[in-house]
């Protein structure tokens, strides 16, 4: 969790090193928001969406103060973390609304906006089964149907 937060933040070569720094340099060209934006965002739900909007940040408020009941317990036995952890002599840092916020963004954009191609999928999939039957077109018949995507 903590490796996608630094992931989602750009932030990952904190934890990695310099091989991560070209990682880090993508996701802030993409995730362009200060912290303090992400959590006026976050903030402003009871606003912006009302009652929903109030009841999601209640949810995520309570989210974040599990999450940090359980860094705090890794604070008094540092066995609880992950190995790596004590080995480079660091702790998660206390868990924010932000990160919250930065976490889903980055998430919602790797399985749709960059990459996910789930339009293309579905319509690869319908002729799919056009051509096969229903009971026979599955997710993984349709790489015949589409050509390969070019890498980025």
């Amino acid at each position: 969790m903590d490796v996608l937060r630094h992931t989602a933040q750009g932030t990952l070569s904190e934890l990695l090193g310099s091989s991560a720094t070209a990682g880090d340099s993508r996701q802030l060209g993409v995730g362009d928001q200060t912290p303090q934006q992400l959590t006026d965002q976050m903030q402003a739900l009871p606003t912006t969406a009302g009652a929903e909007g109030a009841q999601a940040l209640n949810d995520i408020q309570q989210y974040v103060a599990g999450i940090n009941a359980f860094i705090n317990l890794t604070k008094l036995d540092p066995a609880l973390l992950p190995a790596e952890y004590p080995a480079l002599g660091i702790v998660p840092a206390t868990w924010t609304l932000a990160d919250s916020a930065a976490v889903g963004t980055y998430l919602i954009g790797q399985f749709t906006v960059f990459g996910g191609q789930q339009g293309q999928q579905a319509e690869a999939l319908r002729l799919a089964m056009g051509r096969l039957g229903r009971s026979r077109a599955t997710p993984s018949t349709t790489t015949c149907v589409l050509p390969p995507t070019r890498p980025r």
